[in-house]
């Protein structure tokens, strides 16, 4: 175990210090993916060296600690298609450029603070319907994979919603 644990901890250190770097990016944008990058890893690290409690469950292996954690990775599941998303318009943008011929730059990720924030404010309902398709609440990784999912997937979860 401590090997996997030494592995993710350097890859976000990796990640981390690749962000610091991205001197092309605004400043904002790596200020938030390393703000980001460093809160995982600290919780990271928190979570393998997590004190022993009376009983075998730690504290967020817990209710509302491991709800809470399911929300966090949901939210992380909304980035992340956000993220995928705009590089999709991007592929879409060079394929038009490609076809136009001639030189050409490649165009920059569009960042729309409104477009990111969208999911978030429908975050509860979907929570909600994560929380139905959970069978249990146990920090498993079938849970965690649900939870990130459902976060990607959230449009399509919203469709289901408004038809029922």
């Amino acid at each position: 175990m401590n090997w996997v644990t030494y592995t993710l901890s350097g890859a976000l250190v990796c990640l981390l210090l690749w962000f610091g770097q991205r001197r092309r990016w605004k400043m904002w944008i790596r200020v938030l993916c390393s703000t980001t990058v460093f809160l995982l890893l600290l919780a990271f690290i928190y979570f393998q060296t997590a004190p022993a409690t009376l009983g075998s469950n730690r504290w967020y292996e817990a209710s509302p600690y491991v709800e809470l954690l399911f929300f966090v990775l949901m939210l992380t599941g909304m980035s992340a298609r956000y993220v995928t998303k705009a590089i999709e318009v991007r592929r879409e943008r060079i394929a038009e450029l490609k076809k136009q011929g001639g030189k050409y730059t490649k165009p920059k990720l569009e960042f729309d603070i409104w477009e990111f924030s969208y999911p978030l404010f429908v975050s509860v309902v979907t929570f909600g319907a994560l929380l139905t398709q959970l069978k249990d609440r146990d920090l498993s990784l079938g849970n965690i994979i649900l939870s990130f999912q459902t976060g990607f997937f959230w449009q399509t979860i919203m469709t289901k919603q408004e038809q029922t």
